[in-house]
């Protein structure tokens, strides 16, 4: 967000006015082409009791939908590997492992 700031702060009225409608990849990618703005889905948690019900499934399809709303071009998942379940439901959904932190 500083950064974001220090650079909009930088710039007169009319200059803020060309980046106030873009989506915050857009921004992302105007002001800073190195960097790349991504979805981050951590710490999804469903209840013993509800696990195998399909709401494991559903809550990624929304963080999806989200992404897709937020216009950005990736979700980056935060997933301990000794955390098998949660892998295992990733995977069921679709995601795949980029890159691992071992």
């Amino acid at each position: 967000e500083k950064l974001f700031s220090d650079e909009l702060n930088s710039m007169g009225a009319r200059e803020r006015g060309t980046y106030r409608k873009m989506s915050a990849a857009e921004l992302t990618e105007a002001l800073f082409p190195e960097y790349k703005c991504l979805a981050l889905l951590a710490n999804l948690a469903v209840a013993p009791a509800a696990r195998g019900s399909g709401l494991g499934r559903r809550l990624c399809a929304r963080c999806d939908e989200a992404a897709d709303d937020w216009e950005l071009p990736a979700i980056m998942l935060q997933v301990e590997l000794a955390n098998a379940p949660a892998r295992k439901l990733y995977e069921a959904a679709g995601y795949g492992a980029v890159f691992a932190n071992a």
